[in-house]
Parts: structure tokens; C-alpha cells; sequence
């Protein structure tokens, strides 16, 4: 691999890398999971890897189904442009011209 380190702290420094991810996921996924999914009371019950695994992905599941899937994404672009666009023109946040195709 190209590295003076030896096996065991390769593996020791991707294990640590790996918890601080998963404790950075957790901590993005906690709010997130409680706006999402408020009667789920945060998984309180369940504990350690358990209770992480559930919370992100559940958040992960929610995000990717709303996102749009695949052959949809023009629509869904022109549908969210549309809604900027009225955005933009009712608080007057900058003056729109008449888009040009």
C-alpha cells in the first residue's frame, strides 16, 4: 500500500477514523430524526450500535425518498425552479426577466 505503517496501526487508525464518522453522523442524524420521525421518541430503548444504526439510516432512507429518482430529475428541477422563481418575485428579492428557451 505504499505506507511504512504496519498492519495493525493501518487497521487501528481506519477503526478510529471509522467511530469519529459514525459519532458525526450521529450527531447530523439526531435532529434531523427527530423533526422526521417525532413519534419515534429517538430510539430511547434502544442502546450502542443499535440505536446509531437505526437512527441513521432511517434519516438516510428518508433523505433518499425525498430526492428524486432516476428519469425524474428534469421535472423535479423545473418543478423546484418554478417555486424559487415565485419565491424570488413575491419578496421582491431581486427583479426576474422572462427566461429565454
Amino acid at each position: 500500500m505504499g505506507t511504512e505503517l504496519k498492519p495493525e496501526q493501518l487497521l487501528a487508525d481506519a477503526l478510529g477514523e471509522l467511530k469519529a464518522v459514525r459519532a458525526e453522523m450521529l450527531q447530523l442524524a439526531l435532529p434531523l430524526h427527530g423533526q422526521m420521525y417525532p413519534s419515534h421518541n429517538d430510539h430511547a430503548e434502544l442502546t450502542g450500535h443499535d440505536r446509531e444504526n437505526l437512527l441513521i439510516g432511517e434519516v438516510l432512507q428518508k433523505i433518499s425518498d425525498d430526492h428524486a429518482k432516476r428519469g425524474e430529475t428534469d421535472a423535479t428541477i423545473r418543478a423546484d425552479l418554478g417555486v424559487i422563481e415565485q419565491f424570488i418575485r413575491e419578496k421582491k428579492i431581486v427583479t426576474l426577466g422572462h427566461a429565454t428557451t
